[in-house]
């Protein structure tokens, strides 16, 4: 009710507030407390998750800033986050923290890694149509974009009709014709088409660019 909805604001406007001066607990508590007032609210899911990060809380903020995604896929900050607290949990787990710390300010600050960065986290969601609309984009700019081909075609892989593909390979490979990426995800979706001595071909093709490709 509109009572709710002007605490709720409030609340939100002191998280902000507090947020500012790098008090990130009591900005938690706050938006926190505001949440339980408006559920789902998108601006408040993708604060959350970063005041989260800055507690180092970065399960938690993973998890609110996949919230935020749900419902509203296109919220580029909550990828942001999302991606920032991935990168971390991934250095914990690997023990390569400064390292990857600098890969994430990298890739935030390089809308290309950072598009990219989306495609992977929606194909790894199986999310593939979205996923797409990434790769789309960024080859509308730049045909010759190789990532983009690259993850372009590995999701045409999973389609059923592999006709498509093998026409956006043809495509791919006039852009690119000595990477080996692209001539493994040509063998794989020929062997998908059954045309398995053409896959044959194309893999020993990617051999021959990088005899130790394994």
């Amino acid at each position: 009710d509109a009572a709710a909805l002007s605490q709720a604001k409030a609340l939100f406007e002191a998280g902000q507030a507090a947020f500012a001066q790098a008090h990130y607990a009591q900005a938690l508590d706050q938006w926190m407390l505001a949440l339980q007032l408006v559920p789902d609210r998108v601006s408040l899911l993708t604060n959350l998750s970063a005041a989260l990060i800055k507690l180092q809380r970065y399960q938690d903020a993973e998890r609110y800033a996949s919230q935020a995604l749900q419902q509203d896929p296109t919220s580029s900050m909550a990828w942001k986050n999302l991606l920032q607290a991935r990168q971390w949990l991934q250095s914990s787990s690997d023990g390569g923290t400064n390292a990857s710390h600098h890969n994430v300010i990298d890739t935030l600050n390089d809308p290309n890694r950072l598009a990219i960065s989306r495609a992977q986290a929606l194909i790894a969601e199986q999310r593939y149509a979205q996923a797409l609309a990434i790769y789309d984009g960024m080859l509308e700019v730049n045909p010759a974009q190789l990532p983009a081909l690259i993850g372009k075609s590995l999701i045409l892989a999973r389609l059923p009709d592999q006709r498509v593909a093998l026409e956006f390979m043809q495509q791919a490979l006039r852009h690119h014709p000595s990477s080996q990426d692209l001539w493994i995800n040509h063998g794989l979706i020929l062997s998908n088409a059954g045309r398995h001595n053409d896959a044959l071909v194309a893999y020993q093709k990617a051999l021959a660019i990088n005899p130790a490709n394994p």
